[in-house]
């Protein structure tokens, strides 16, 4: 079991975000917050990362993105791993089943293309990296409901293929 490293407090956790690196955030046994600059150089990315040891295997575990992910959240769930782990189970493993049980394709399925247009543009607003961003929001809103939400605004991302766009950019 890695040694515990002093408790951070939220506020600590907020600044660590713009420093890339892993970062041992405390509290739970391997708990750390890993931050790596964007490939665009404009701010960072976070993920919490739980690092689980026993006396034959080192592993590490995904415990989600910050902020989606709260301090308590990613503490909670690193404590639920670790008791899975005493009990003889493999948190890891079990993710994985999950994972294979319930296929993301459910919902990819239900989630139609103007939904994903819209949080991709509320996204853009303020990561992009736009020069005015109000603006290029609305410009590219309008080229949206003028070119594709007719066609492919209401169809189930799952069900968009090549040959959809292919016939939105021939048309």
């Amino acid at each position: 079991m890695p040694r515990i490293a002093t408790a951070l407090t939220v506020r600590q956790v907020k600044n660590l975000v713009h420093t890339p690196g892993k970062h041992a955030v405390g509290g739970v046994p391997g708990l750390t917050l890993l931050v790596t600059a964007r490939k665009n150089g404009i701010g960072c990315t976070a993920s919490w990362i739980l690092r689980l040891q026993t006396k034959s295997t080192n592993t590490q575990m995904g415990l989600g993105p910050y902020p989606s992910v709260s301090l308590e959240e990613a503490r909670r769930r690193g404590r639920d791993a670790w008791a899975k782990l005493k009990q003889g189970k493999d948190p890891v493993h079990e993710e994985r089943e999950v994972a294979v049980l319930v296929p993301k394709e459910s919902a990819a399925r239900k989630t139609v293309f103007s939904d994903v247009f819209q949080d991709w543009l509320a996204w853009a607003k303020t990561n992009h990296g736009w020069k005015y961003p109000e603006y290029r929001a609305t410009t590219t809103s309008q080229e949206y409901s003028l070119y594709l939400e007719d066609t492919i605004g209401k169809d189930a991302v799952a069900d968009l293929d090549v040959s959809d766009v292919a016939s939105l950019l021939l048309s």
